[in-house]
């Protein structure tokens, strides 16, 4: 294999790519995942060096095949494979978006209306954030015992 200063960049990218991987369990249909095998952020995401400037594998994948990503939207993975950079498996949402499809506990949260306690008491803040009225109650009563 030439070494990288003798390839373009696409070829330098694609080096680093194995097209084999696995076949996401929450989307078979989508074919398999094509797995960074560079550097990847403690978050799991790639990175790769373009003219001494990092930037994320998946961005990078999507724009050498699908362009700019569009202004306001970020790219989801639907495979949920933060690694993966199969264009097929990326989608430019709005960041609402890709929060609401996550894994986190907030999202989950926000979608199942139960807070991180087990309690289904929550209402919409004047921020539009969601908070629950029973952890609010716990909270407000460990403060009177101080």
């Amino acid at each position: 294999m030439p070494r990288w200063p003798e390839m373009t960049l696409e070829e330098r990218f694609w080096s680093k790519v194995n097209k084999e991987g696995p076949i996401p369990d929450c989307s078979p249909g989508l074919g398999p995942c094509w797995i960074w095998m560079g550097v990847k952020r403690p978050n799991g995401y790639g990175t790769f060096h373009v003219n001494r400037r990092r930037v994320g594998a998946h961005r990078f994948s999507w724009e050498l095949t699908n362009g700019k990503i569009p202004d306001g939207l970020e790219l989801d993975h639907l495979c949920r494979i933060r690694w993966c950079v199969n264009p097929k498996h990326l989608e430019p949402v709005t960041r609402r978006v890709n929060f609401l499809r996550g894994e986190s506990k907030w999202a989950r949260t926000h979608i199942t209306g139960i807070c991180q306690r087990g309690h289904k008491a929550l209402r919409v803040t004047p921020a539009g954030t969601q908070a629950c009225i029973e952890c609010i109650h716990m909270k407000n009563a460990r403060r009177k015992k101080l």
